[in-house]
């Protein structure tokens, strides 16, 4: 498989998750512990809408454009600073800084795939969704995503092949 297939898919499951917690918010209530399978089937196609708010569009706008630029620049200095400015994307939108909410980012990345597991295992309640830990889940896995490509660009320089 090649890179650029595994950066789209991996940007895709984010991206999902991200946008299945911006509906959860809107359609799930406090409540008994719940699948995240059951949470998608309650979801409709107004919850989808409703959690498409200006911050959902400036977010996908600003993750795109990092996925973009890391794709497909040649200068390496550019994607190494793209995937700086998204690990630091979920503290723009997140709002404001203050101790608690670099507390909050910085617990993200660690906390993504224990939310994650949780929710699929159905451990997690109605509050868990209606709060937007989904959302901070999908932030997590977006950090992560930059942190790994962030090292493979610092451990795998790209070279220009030498002319012969």
């Amino acid at each position: 498989m090649s890179a650029l297939f595994l950066i789209l898919i991996s940007f895709g499951g984010i991206f999902l998750l991200w946008l299945i917690g911006a509906a959860a918010t809107e359609r799930i209530s406090f409540g008994p512990p719940i699948k995240l399978l059951n949470v998608v089937n309650q979801l409709e196609l107004r919850d989808f809408i409703a959690g498409l708010t200006p911050k959902f569009f400036l977010g996908l706008a600003a993750t795109l454009s990092i996925v973009v630029c890391h794709c497909f620049s040649h200068s390496r200095r550019l994607r190494v600073f793209a995937l700086v400015s998204g690990l630091l994307l979920p503290l723009l939108l997140i709002g404001g800084i203050s101790i608690k909410i670099l507390y909050a980012w910085f617990l993200a990345i660690p906390k993504a795939p224990f939310f994650s597991f949780d929710a699929i295992a159905g451990v997690t309640d109605g509050e868990f969704y209606s709060e937007g830990f989904l959302v901070y889940t999908a932030m997590g896995w977006w950090m992560i995503f930059c942190l790994v490509l962030l090292c493979f660009e610092v451990a795998h320089k790209r070279h220009k092949p030498a002319s012969v």
